[in-house]
C-alpha cells in the first residue's frame, strides 16, 4: 500500500463570522496555534492535512484483458474499452482510498513503463476539504493478465447459434461466379460497418462457398437483426428457418438459418436497358426496382424479372474522372488503363473541349462499354430523346 500526504495548493477560505460564545469550534489550532479557521477537529485544515496520509493506493493491482479483442474483465462480466487493451482512469480510480472527509476533485494517471505485462503508473490527485485544496501523488504497479473472454472462445471454436446465407437472385443475377461472391461480400461488409457494436461482436466466423457466403453468429437475436436490416437496405429476398440442434435442461435448442437472396443488381449499380444508361436507386424487397436515367434524370420503375434482361455496366467503383479522346472523325473513346483496347464512349456525348484532343469527364466504365455521366444533375424528362448507338 502506498500513501501520500498532501501539498497545499490553495489557501483556506476565511470562516464566516460567528458569536464566540455560541461557537462549537476550537478557538485556536492545537498544533500551530492559529486562530484562523476553518478547523477540522482541534486542528486547522493546514495542520490536519499534514498529520496523516490523505490518499492511499494498493502497491499492486491486477487487471485481466482478452488477448483477442482487448476487452477487460470487471467482476463476472467483460467490458469493451477503446482502444482495446487500455487501462482507463475510471477503472483505476476505484482503487483509490481517501481519508474520511476528503473530496476527490480530479485525478490524472501517468504511465512510467512500457512493459505490456507490468505497468507502473502514478496518480496525481487534487483533493479538497472545506475550501482548501491539496495535491497528492501515489504510485502502483498494474499486473496485466491475458485470458480469452467467453465470446472470443466461442468464436475461435466456431461456435454459432444462427447462420446467415448470402446467395444470388432466383430470377438470375447480372453477376456470376467469383464476381457474384465478391459483390455479395462487399455488400455485407458495407452493411456490417454501419451495424451496431453488438451485431459486429456477434459475428463468429465467415465461410466462402461456391454459391455465395455463409456468415455465422453466436447470437440469434443479433443475427435476425442483421438479416432484416440487410434485407431492407439492399432489397434482398428473405427466408427464415430453424433446425433442431440439441437438447439442454429438457428443452430443445435450435439453430436458425436466414437465407438472403441478393437482387439481380443492387443500389448504385449502372445498367444498360433499351440503349440507355440507368443507375439503380432502390430495390424493394417485395419486387419493384427504382432506377434513374443517368443522363436525363427520368425515373423508371421495373420488376426484378425486367432487371434480369438489362446489361450490367459497372458498380459504383467503376465511376470516375477519365481522359476522353476526341478524334477528328467518329465517336470519342478512352483507354481503360489496364492495357486493353480503347473503348468507345456511348450515350449522350459531352461537348468537345476547347483544347483539341483530350478532355477529362466523369465516366461509368465497364468491361466492354463506357458511358459519359453529366457533371451536374441532368434535367428530368418523361421521354428522353433517342440516343445514338
Amino acid at each position: 500500500m502506498t500513501v501520500a500526504s498532501g501539498t497545499l495548493i490553495s489557501e483556506p477560505l476565511p470562516p464566516p463570522p460567528v458569536d464566540a460564545e455560541m461557537a462549537d469550534t476550537p478557538a485556536f489550532c492545537v498544533v500551530c496555534g492559529t486562530e484562523e479557521g476553518p478547523f477540522e477537529g482541534p486542528l486547522c485544515v493546514r495542520c490536519w492535512g499534514q498529520q496523516a496520509p490523505l490518499l492511499e493506493l494498493p502497491g499492486r493491482i491486477s487487471r485481466v484483458f482478452c488477448p483477442m479483442c482487448g476487452a477487460r474483465q470487471v467482476g463476472r462480466h467483460w467490458e469493451r474499452v477503446t482502444p482495446p487493451g487500455t487501462l482507463t482512469g475510471s477503472d483505476l480510480a476505484r482503487e483509490l482510498r481517501l481519508r474520511p472527509g476528503i473530496n476527490l476533485v480530479d485525478v490524472r494517471w501517468t504511465q512510467e513503463t512500457e512493459d505490456p505485462l507490468l505497468r507502473r503508473l502514478t496518480a496525481t490527485a487534487t483533493l479538497e476539504l472545506k475550501g482548501t485544496r491539496w495535491e497528492a501523488e501515489c504510485s502502483t504497479e498494474v499486473h496485466v493478465v491475458y485470458h480469452v473472454c467467453p465470446e472470443c472462445s466461442r468464436r475461435q471454436g466456431h461456435f454459432y447459434t444462427a447462420q446467415l446465407q448470402l446467395r444470388g437472385s432466383e430470377e438470375g443475377s447480372l453477376r456470376s461466379g467469383a464476381a457474384l461472391r465478391a459483390w455479395a461480400h462487399l455488400q455485407w461488409e458495407n452493411h456490417l460497418r454501419g451495424a451496431s457494436e453488438s451485431v459486429r461482436r456477434a459475428v463468429s466466423f465467415e465461410q466462402e462457398l461456391k454459391e455465395g457466403w455463409d456468415i455465422f453468429f453466436s447470437s440469434t437475436p443479433e443475427a435476425r437483426s442483421a438479416a432484416r436490416g440487410f434485407r431492407e437496405r439492399f432489397g434482398a429476398g428473405y427466408l427464415e428457418s430453424a433446425s433442431l440442434y440439441s437438447r439442454k435442461g429438457g428443452e430443445d435448442i435450435y439453430r436458425v438459418t436466414f437465407l438472403l437472396r441478393l437482387p439481380p443488381a443492387g443500389p448504385g449499380d449502372y445498367v444498360e436497358r433499351e440503349e440507355r444508361l440507368y443507375r439503380i436507386r432502390h430495390v424493394d424487397p417485395r419486387g419493384p426496382v427504382e432506377m434513374i436515367d443517368a443522363q436525363y434524370g427520368a425515373k423508371q420503375v421495373i420488376s426484378r424479372e425486367e432487371l434480369t434482361q438489362a446489361r450490367l455496366i459497372c458498380g459504383p467503383e467503376g465511376v470516375g474522372i477519365r481522359e476522353v479522346h476526341f478524334p477528328a472523325e467518329g465517336r470519342p473513346f478512352l483507354h481503360p488503363g489496364d492495357g486493353s483496347r480503347e473503348v468507345s464512349l456511348r450515350g449522350r456525348l459531352p461537348d468537345r473541349p476547347a483544347t483539341e484532343g483530350v478532355g477529362e469527364f466523369p465516366v461509368a466504365l465497364g468491361a466492354r462499354q463506357a458511358w459519359w455521366l453529366p457533371a451536374k444533375n441532368p434535367p428530368r424528362r418523361a421521354h428522353p430523346p433517342g440516343l445514338e448507338r
